[in-house]
């Protein structure tokens, strides 16, 4: 029989090989680069080579922040410790490179000093003010030569589409031996409508149907290449009208989702939920815990090869001067206390 397939299709008979896949996971479980929170990384396994992770936020309130701690946390070998108030080697220290591609901030002007600031745990403005305190100068001293013996870039692309993140991505992979992708953010652009619609004949497409297809695409170059790749998109209204966040919370279009292995949003507490913090925070002091206040949730709502239970929520404290995560608890949907071991990768 003749067949018209495409080249990328693959057949297996189920137990071919299972031994080999067996051992390859007794040997080395499935797991990928670090998050910033322990409890996010048992829930994901991490952001693990060719899937494909989108974070959600709300306008203003630490997508990218978080997106450059992320990439920090797995790709410099020594980072400053604020529980020892001392430089240590990164444990989480995996990733041969990253790269940061965005389309609104200045590299060198912007961009740098956050990641400075990610990796000294200097708050970003007093880098931008030149004004330091203690022994903050020293740090980001030393953390300039860190991030200079580290593997990391940044690729400004202001008119990008999916050719030439394709293109780009190849370049430092093949070239800088990158292996995180870090895309900040997804959002329609002129060129990308441009060349979706001309991929389509020349009809034109949906604000939607852009961000879907860009979506897709990113999740194509994650197996391609074999590369973690992380994304991001902002928050629509109905964040500020339900109780359980989940994919009709993405700006856009919510097919977003569809291709992820991992979706979550991240957002800050609404009322409800600083009561709830309030009371857990009281009780963990009654029995001797000193939890810190959260500020932010993590809000799981599609986690592709996850053993958690789908839709809990991970509470945590943000600090958007410096990107630094500190997990505090873990709660399901509906705010019942919910256990769960973290993993540090």
């Amino acid at each position: 029989m003749c067949r018209h397939f495409s080249a990328d299709i693959q057949e297996l008979h189920i137990g071919d090989d299972l031994d080999m896949v067996i051992a390859e996971y007794e040997k080395a479980p499935l797991y990928g680069f670090s998050t910033v929170s322990k409890y996010f990384n048992t829930a994901c396994r991490g952001i693990v080579k060719g899937q494909f992770s989108c974070y959600s936020f709300p306008s203003g309130t630490g997508k990218t922040t978080m997106g450059i701690s992320t990439l920090v946390e797995s790709c410099c070998k020594e980072i400053y410790d604020t529980k020892s108030n001392s430089w240590i080697d990164n444990p989480s220290y995996s990733s041969n490179g990253g790269l940061y591609i965005q389309f609104e901030l200045a590299p060198k002007w912007e961009l740098s000093p956050k990641f400075l600031s990610a990796i000294t745990k200097v708050p970003t403005n007093h880098i931008l003010n030149g004004s330091y305190e203690f022994d903050e100068r020293d740090r980001v001293e030393k953390g300039k030569q860190i991030l200079l013996e580290s593997n990391i870039h940044t690729v400004l692309m202001p008119s990008f589409t999916l050719a030439s993140v394709n293109q780009i991505i190849e370049e430092y992979v093949l070239i800088h031996k990158v292996d995180f992708v870090v895309f900040d953010y997804l959002s329609e652009q002129s060129n990308l409508s441009r060349e979706i619609a001309k991929s389509n004949g020349g009809v034109s497409t949906r604000s939607d149907q852009v961000l879907a297809t860009l979506s897709s695409g990113l999740k194509d170059l994650a197996v391609k290449f074999d590369i973690a790749m992380l994304t991001f998109t902002q928050t629509n209204a109905n964040i500020d009208n339900q109780d359980i966040l989940d994919m009709s919370c993405i700006s856009g279009a919510r097919s977003i989702a569809n291709k992820l292995d991992v979706g979550c949003i991240i957002a800050p507490l609404k009322p409800k939920e600083y009561k709830v913090a309030e009371e857990v925070i009281n009780v963990g002091q009654e029995r001797g815990f000193n939890r810190p206040k959260p500020n932010r949730i993590i809000h799981c709502y599609k986690i592709r090869f996850g053993s958690e239970q789908q839709g809990i929520k991970i509470w945590g404290h943000l600090n958007l001067g410096t990107g630094e995560w500190t997990d505090c608890f873990v709660t399901d949907r509906k705010n019942n206390m919910y256990s769960m071991n973290q993993t540090r990768l």
